[in-house]
């Protein structure tokens, strides 16, 4: 009861501070110099709807950061976007990837259930409009970006495919014509941190201009590892470059090319031993067999007792040291992107667009380090590759004296990927699993949106899309070489120690089609030019999949569906004080239909699998204000309250370990998330320079981080601080600033695997307290 009475005060505390800065304001208003437009906020332009728009007329739930907001707040990638997004979890490692580089991302308790190649995600991240198909690479630095764009419940309409929980939107810098311009900075800090990002724009004559940027982040690993000095975790090692060319071909077309490219080279995700589960009930070889509970008692068997037993003296108290030792190749990921948009104005108020886009990502990550032990009881070795070519275009355009505006599009993915992991689970007594898998999906689209303007300040939209998955799977090999006690559970009498039992059978392609509606209706009230009322419906489903891990033999590849989401929201903007103030607030409820959950079988294996109905209610508010000039203030709050309605069982060919009730959390459903800011900027004279110390607050209340509500994996309540000094010269030509993050040293999980049928349980935590200097130099 104290905790949510504390969090009750938090929020009135910063509630009456956004009115007491309002007052503020009001009283100012009546100086009426032009310096209020000066200290206005500033207006931010989207393209939620596929058109320009100022964020505040377009009715969807959409938290939008400008590239001056994103400097302020030293972002150095998107997943930092949870700091200030209510009800938006972007996490850099997925559970059991053991990759830094695999993102997790969740909207409304809404996203991602599992990082493979077969899953897809719940939440689309788009770059210049191109559509990222997967979570591998996902975590993309924030190099040289104009806006982010969150935009909160089902996008299927318009962004398409594997939107049900929202979509992210990072737009970027374009090349300017005109003057040649750029910018320099240099960060150094604890931990050995050595951060360079430089931008450079080239015009070239007056219709043409290049654009290039780079960034390099470099910084040592947090955890420690005394019997193996030769690992990391944690650690920061990754470039990223960004070439853009755009021209203005002719007077109606233009071209734009885009390359890019990051290489990642790190210790991996800071996997920590949490929990042993040595002796779980259900005799020997029941239903909840423990694969450690078998390695520790090998000698039932006429077996060798382990020399080091696997036990509780591998779970150290500091959570930032693991008794783990190698080989563990870390992450290796190289990602490259490359596309050409062409926007053609076809007649006065017709556009055409074609964005046509190739990515790929290809690498090798560990998880060898989860056991946190010299003894090799779980891991995995992952090389992974996936190529996507994708082909969106686009019409958009309005009709009837401008009463109707429509956007009319058609979208191609063509997807191909590789995961082959070598997974040896206490392979002496039970095994090594191998799972060589190929990928392949060929997706369509059509949709079709329009807005029309019943009366002058009364809008009705109203939109569908059409989409078309078809998936197949090639398990190239998906078998288990049989160790000592392996060979006694599954040989038969037939098979031996070292032979190998194949799962399914092999080469033998499956395929499934999936195949869905996604509509959307909206209807906006514009009751001033300040005051936006609206309230829509919208649906989206994310594609079904195959589950491609295994610990026992099956007939074959198991599929599972494809889920729903369908929300119901109401939302208001609000600008006012002459723009010292915007508020925006928005309610909904949602229904989530045959959800997709990992749940994990007998012998460790994760499944996932269509597990049941919930639906999720909740609210954000976010406000900015600038009551006073030089003081800037953001305050944001967050209400989620997800619940199941019925719950299927999970079915599988052998018996799962952890059931999920109706009584049990959503994962990555925490009921609240606050974040607050405040900087001022002081005048220190006219040839001087600006001082801005600046203080950024986020909390976020207790949730679960599986679905099986696995107490080694819950997260209690936390709040981070971050705090900056920053210098700027006259006309901002340099900057010196001064920071901390996590000021408060909180730690927390990120994510894990709590898994009872293996007998371990790993979490990962984020990172602690760091400082540093930050130089920055624009010409």
């Amino acid at each position: 009861m104290a905790r949510y009475t504390s969090t009750k005060t938090r929020m009135l505390l910063a509630s009456s501070a956004v009115l007491s800065w309002s007052a503020v304001a009001q009283a100012q208003q009546s100086e009426g110099d032009s310096r209020s437009n000066e200290v206005g906020l500033e207006e931010i332009v989207v393209t939620a709807q596929k058109r320009s728009e100022n964020v505040q007329n377009v009715p969807i739930s959409i938290a939008a950061v400008s590239a001056e907001a994103l400097e302020a707040r030293n972002t150095q990638d998107v997943s930092e976007i949870t700091s200030f997004a209510p009800n938006v979890q972007f996490k850099t490692t997925s559970a059991v990837s053991g990759s830094s580089a695999a993102a997790a991302v969740n909207i409304r308790g809404v996203g991602q259930t599992d990082w493979s190649i077969s899953t897809e995600p719940g939440v689309g991240i788009y770059i210049d409009g191109v559509y990222a198909a997967r979570s591998v690479g996902g975590v993309i630095d924030a190099l040289d970006l104009e806006r982010v764009e969150v935009l909160r419940g089902p996008q299927g309409t318009l962004f398409g495919r594997n939107t049900i929980g929202g979509a992210i939107s990072l737009v970027t810098r374009q090349p300017q014509y005109g003057d040649i311009e750029g910018q320099a900075e240099l960060t150094v800090g604890s931990r050995d941190r050595l951060d360079t990002r430089g931008v450079i724009n080239l015009p070239i004559g007056d219709s043409a201009a290049i654009r290039a940027s780079f960034s390099s982040r470099n910084q040592d690993g947090f955890v420690k590892f005394p019997l193996d000095r030769t690992l990391k975790a944690g650690d920061r090692n990754r470039d990223t470059a960004r070439l853009q060319i755009k021209a203005d071909a002719t007077e109606r077309l233009t071209v734009t090319a885009s390359f890019d490219y990051s290489r990642i080279r790190e210790g991996g995700a800071p996997s920590k031993l949490v929990g042993i589960n040595n002796t779980p009930p259900g005799g020997i070889l029941g239903a909840n067999a423990s694969i450690i509970w078998l390695y520790n008692n090998a000698n039932l068997f006429g077996l060798p007792a382990p020399a080091v037993p696997y036990d509780q003296r591998f779970v150290t108290p500091d959570i930032d040291v693991s008794l783990a030792t190698g080989p563990n190749q870390g992450t290796n990921v190289n990602a490259f992107g490359t596309s050409l948009t062409l926007d053609y104005e076809v007649s006065d108020g017709i556009d055409f667009k074609a964005i046509t886009a190739y990515r790929e990502a290809t690498g090798s990550f560990s998880s060898n380090l989860t056991d946190g032990s010299p003894i090799v009881i779980a891991g995995a070795d992952t090389d992974y590759r996936q190529e996507q070519f994708s082909q969106e275009l686009q019409l958009t355009g309005s009709s009837f004296d401008d009463k109707l505006k429509w956007v009319l599009g058609g979208f191609y993915l063509r997807e191909t990927g590789t995961e082959n992991q070598i997974v040896p689970i206490a392979p002496d007594v039970f095994g090594t699993v191998v799972s060589f898998q190929d990928h392949s999906t060929r997706s369509f689209a059509g949709y079709a949106q329009g807005t029309y303007s019943i009366l002058d300040n009364l809008r009705l939209t109203a939109g569908i899309r059409y989409t078309r998955d078809r998936k197949t799977n090639l398990p190239r090999n998906a078998s288990l070489t049989l160790g000592s006690i392996g060979a006694f559970l599954f040989g038969g009498g037939v098979l031996g120690v070292g032979d190998s039992l194949p799962f399914v059978p092999q080469g033998v392609k499956v395929a499934r089609t999936f195949a869905d509606w996604s509509p959307r209706f909206a209807l906006d009230f514009q009751a001033t030019s300040d005051l936006l009322f609206y309230a829509s419906y919208s649906r989206g489903f994310k594609s079904g999949g195959f589950n491609v891990r295994y610990t026992a033999p099956r007939n074959a590849v198991l599929p599972y569906g494809p889920e729903t989401l369908e929300t119901f929201e109401g939302g208001v903007k609000w600008t006012g004080l002459d723009r010292r103030l915007r508020i925006n607030a928005s309610a909904y409820h949602s229904k989530y239909s045959d959800l997709q959950l990992v749940v994990t079988e007998q012998f460790g294996a994760p499944l996932i699998q269509n597990a049941g109905r919930a639906r999720i209610n909740g609210f954000e508010v976010e406000a900015s204000a600038k009551p006073v000039n030089g003081l800037e203030a953001t305050f944001s709050v967050g209400y989620l309250d997800a619940k199941y309605i019925a719950v299927n069982q999970p079915t599988s060919v052998i018996t799962t370990i952890e059931s999920i009730t109706v009584n049990k959390k959503l994962p990555n459903t925490p009921k609240w998330t606050v974040s607050g800011s405040l900087a001022y900027t002081i005048q220190l004279g006219e040839n001087v320079g600006t001082l801005t110390p600046r203080g950024d607050w986020s909390y976020t209340s207790a949730y679960e981080n599986d679905a099986q509500n696995s107490a080694f994996l819950s997260v209690r309540p936390y709040s981070i601080f971050n705090a900056a000094l920053i210098f700027n010269s006259p006309e901002e030509k340099w900057s010196l600033s001064a920071f901390v993050n996590n000021l408060t040293d909180k730690r927390y999980i990120t994510a894990g695997n709590s898994n009872y049928s293996i007998g371990w349980h790993e979490a990962n935590y984020n990172e602690p307290r760091n400082w540093g200097l930050k130089l920055g130099v624009k010409f």
